[in-house]
């Protein structure tokens, strides 16, 4: 029987759009898309920064070194949070699970600000018991330290711990250790697999 129920945050919990970012930011740095790609997601840098292994501070001064626009700090965060919009039947059914009894964990790979703007504005963080987040851990989904920091704190057994990610790959990097983990596409398909395994909701 599940016990601890593991939710990844984006597009789970949350919409979010790196195309809707990247035209944001990429119109403040003055320059075009695919010239930011290359900068912060073919590099490497998103995923490092995500990990934990740049500041906030240190990736704005990168983007001034980059990019010679005027723009602050406070600047490029509201345009990098620009992506995100609600996804309220996911917050609603995270609440329902929490209220059944079932400890509830979020695991995402997440940047400090990123995750400063949804905790200012979003409520469906205090229905989790543990944040297992990416750049507070230092690694990130599918490494598997990341699964094994979140059972450390799932007080259960792997098998009694139900994952969902929209990311198969990260999906089957948890069942490889145990984990019961559904591919999340869209939330009639989710309820229907959580009541296969007796999950209440």
């Amino acid at each position: 029987m599940i016990e601890t129920i593991i939710m990844d945050m984006g597009n789970v919990l949350i919409n979010f759009s790196y195309k809707i970012a990247a035209q944001q930011v990429s119109k403040l740095c003055q320059t075009k898309p695919e010239v930011l790609k290359e900068f912060l997601f073919d590099s490497g840098l998103q995923d490092s920064y995500e990990a934990g292994k740049y500041s906030s501070a240190e990736i704005f001064d990168l983007f001034k070194q980059n990019f010679k626009a005027n723009f602050s700090l406070e600047d490029l965060k509201k345009a990098a949070c620009s992506m995100f919009w609600p996804k309220p039947e996911m917050a609603e059914l995270a609440k329902t699970l929490r209220d059944q009894g079932y400890r509830m964990l979020l695991l995402s790979n997440v940047c400090d600000i990123h995750f400063g703007f949804i905790k200012e504005n979003y409520q469906f963080l205090d229905y989790f018991d543990h944040l297992v987040l990416s750049y507070q851990v230092g690694c990130c989904k599918p490494d598997q330290e990341i699964y094994h920091k979140a059972l450390a704190l799932a007080d259960a057994p792997p098998n009694k711990c139900f994952f969902i990610d929209d990311l198969l790959e990260n999906v089957k990097a948890a069942t490889k250790i145990g984990i019961v983990g559904h591919h999340f596409s869209e939330i009639a398909e989710l309820k229907n697999t959580m009541k296969t395994l007796g999950i209440r909701y």
